[in-house]
């Protein structure tokens, strides 16, 4: 029965379906299925530094380990390196549509839009994880801040 739901569901899920479309498509519904999914999987493969710096910091700081992330996340966030990766994650390239150019490219993009998502975020990522049973509500407060920064238009990087 799990199959048959997960089956359906990937059919109605446009961006992985996979089914064959109209006649001559079958190839580009591939295609975009394919650099979809290698975008994503490579912006998200850089979580697992950060669970390792929570865990430095928590055995660093051990009790004060919240309020040490609290203080350098608000640090970070002032600092001009941080509205550099801000403005760098903001700017895209082109994408090929075709061929392995396309996979290369959609692999590319996804590891720098996640580079600099976390390089601009990281700090702001780790006050949750160092913040045990306050974790969601301190992931709401992040995440809040995190919209905030990023909405924000590109500006000249420097101390604000």
């Amino acid at each position: 029965m799990q199959i048959h739901a997960y089956v359906n569901l990937s059919k109605q899920c446009p961006i992985f379906n996979l089914g064959q479309g109209p006649q001559g498509h079958h190839h580009a519904v591939q295609r975009r299925a394919r650099s979809a999914q290698t975008g994503v999987f490579s912006h998200y493969g850089h979580g697992p530094l950060l669970i390792a710096l929570a865990l430095l910091l928590q055995m660093a700081a051990a009790e004060n380990a919240l309020a040490v992330a609290l203080l350098v996340a608000m640090l970070w966030s002032a600092s001009p390196w941080h509205r550099a990766a801000l403005n760098r994650g903001h700017r895209m390239g082109r994408l090929s549509l075709f061929g392995w150019a396309a996979n290369r490219d959609c692999l590319i993009r996804g590891l720098a839009h996640g580079l600099f998502c976390i390089v601009s975020c990281w700090a702001w990522m780790v006050v949750p994880l160092v913040s045990g049973s306050w974790h969601i509500p301190m992931m709401l407060v992040a995440g809040a801040i995190l919209l905030a920064e990023r909405l924000i238009a590109a500006k000249t990087p420097r101390w604000s």
